[in-house]
Protein backbone atom coordinates (compact mmCIF):
# COMPACT_ATOMS: atom_id res chain seq x y z
CA UNK A 1 0.00 0.00 0.00
CA UNK A 2 2.69 2.59 1.19
CA UNK A 3 4.87 1.97 -2.14
CA UNK A 4 1.86 2.85 -4.02
CA UNK A 5 1.29 6.27 -2.56
CA UNK A 6 5.51 6.96 -3.42
CA UNK A 7 5.89 5.88 -6.43
CA UNK A 8 9.39 7.56 -7.05
CA UNK A 9 10.37 6.63 -3.98
CA UNK A 10 12.97 3.57 -4.01
CA UNK A 11 12.76 2.09 -0.30
CA UNK A 12 10.31 3.64 2.36
CA UNK A 13 10.59 2.65 6.19
CA UNK A 14 7.34 3.07 7.12
CA UNK A 15 6.08 2.68 10.96
CA UNK A 16 3.19 0.76 9.95
CA UNK A 17 3.31 -1.55 12.31
CA UNK A 18 3.91 0.75 15.54
CA UNK A 19 0.77 2.29 14.96
CA UNK A 20 -2.58 2.42 16.91
CA UNK A 21 -4.74 3.43 13.71
CA UNK A 22 -7.42 4.09 16.13
CA UNK A 23 -5.58 6.65 17.67
CA UNK A 24 -4.48 9.03 14.98
CA UNK A 25 -6.03 11.20 12.02
CA UNK A 26 -2.98 10.68 10.00
CA UNK A 27 0.21 8.57 9.66
CA UNK A 28 3.48 10.48 9.05
CA UNK A 29 7.15 9.87 9.39
CA UNK A 30 10.68 11.10 8.75
CA UNK A 31 13.09 8.53 6.90
CA UNK A 32 16.65 9.53 8.16
CA UNK A 33 18.07 8.34 5.01
CA UNK A 34 16.67 10.13 2.28
CA UNK A 35 16.24 13.00 4.50
CA UNK A 36 12.01 13.04 3.86
CA UNK A 37 9.13 13.60 5.93
CA UNK A 38 6.25 11.15 4.13
CA UNK A 39 2.08 11.71 5.58
CA UNK A 40 -0.28 9.42 4.57
CA UNK A 41 -3.99 11.10 4.98
CA UNK A 42 -7.83 10.61 4.39
CA UNK A 43 -8.48 13.63 2.12
CA UNK A 44 -12.58 12.92 0.66
CA UNK A 45 -12.59 9.22 1.00
CA UNK A 46 -9.27 8.68 -0.56
CA UNK A 47 -5.61 7.92 0.68
CA UNK A 48 -2.85 10.24 0.14
CA UNK A 49 0.30 10.19 0.09
CA UNK A 50 2.70 13.59 0.69
CA UNK A 51 6.47 13.56 0.61
CA UNK A 52 8.70 16.28 0.62
CA UNK A 53 11.74 17.64 2.45
CA UNK A 54 11.82 18.84 6.30
CA UNK A 55 14.18 21.31 8.49
CA UNK A 56 13.87 21.10 12.25
CA UNK A 57 12.67 24.99 13.08
CA UNK A 58 12.67 25.15 17.02
CA UNK A 59 9.37 25.75 18.73
CA UNK A 60 6.41 27.31 16.69
CA UNK A 61 2.71 27.21 15.86
CA UNK A 62 1.96 23.67 13.53
CA UNK A 63 -0.05 24.45 10.77
CA UNK A 64 -1.86 20.82 11.13
CA UNK A 65 -2.72 20.54 14.56
CA UNK A 66 -2.60 24.06 15.94
CA UNK A 67 -0.22 23.33 18.90
CA UNK A 68 3.00 25.00 20.22
CA UNK A 69 5.15 22.13 19.27
CA UNK A 70 8.48 21.33 18.24
CA UNK A 71 8.13 22.08 14.77
CA UNK A 72 9.90 22.38 11.00
CA UNK A 73 9.25 23.64 7.58
CA UNK A 74 7.80 20.70 5.53
CA UNK A 75 8.34 21.37 1.40
CA UNK A 76 6.87 19.56 -1.87
CA UNK A 77 6.52 19.75 -4.96
CA UNK A 78 3.49 20.32 -7.10
CA UNK A 79 2.54 20.18 -10.32
CA UNK A 80 1.63 23.33 -11.45
CA UNK A 81 1.98 23.23 -15.56
CA UNK A 82 2.51 20.07 -17.87
CA UNK A 83 6.02 20.36 -16.90
CA UNK A 84 6.72 22.64 -14.60
CA UNK A 85 6.88 22.37 -10.88
CA UNK A 86 6.06 24.66 -7.65
CA UNK A 87 7.49 24.37 -4.19
CA UNK A 88 4.73 24.56 -1.28
CA UNK A 89 5.07 24.14 2.49
CA UNK A 90 4.43 25.06 5.65
CA UNK A 91 5.44 24.47 9.54
CA UNK A 92 4.25 21.00 11.14
CA UNK A 93 5.30 19.35 14.21
CA UNK A 94 8.30 17.40 14.31
CA UNK A 95 6.35 14.45 16.02
CA UNK A 96 3.71 13.64 14.12
CA UNK A 97 1.93 11.46 16.97
CA UNK A 98 2.34 14.69 18.97
CA UNK A 99 0.42 16.13 16.49
CA UNK A 100 -2.06 13.55 16.05
CA UNK A 101 -2.69 13.86 19.69
CA UNK A 102 -3.30 17.60 19.28
CA UNK A 103 -5.14 17.19 16.62
CA UNK A 104 -9.12 18.10 17.78
CA UNK A 105 -10.90 18.79 14.16
CA UNK A 106 -9.80 17.62 10.93
CA UNK A 107 -10.37 21.46 9.71
CA UNK A 108 -6.44 22.27 9.79
CA UNK A 109 -5.49 19.18 8.33
CA UNK A 110 -7.61 18.85 5.41
CA UNK A 111 -7.01 22.88 4.78
CA UNK A 112 -2.79 21.75 4.46
CA UNK A 113 -3.96 18.96 2.34
CA UNK A 114 -5.59 20.81 -0.61
CA UNK A 115 -2.75 22.94 -1.20
CA UNK A 116 -0.56 20.24 -2.26
CA UNK A 117 -3.43 18.28 -4.22
CA UNK A 118 -6.15 19.31 -6.93
CA UNK A 119 -9.41 18.98 -6.03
Amino acid sequence: MVTKLFPKSKKINSPLEKLDFKKISYLGWYDIRSERKYLIVDYKDKLIGLQGTFNSNGKGICALCGGHEKIGLFMSKVKSGVETYTDRGNYICEDSQKCNHNLIKLDRLNYFISHFKKN
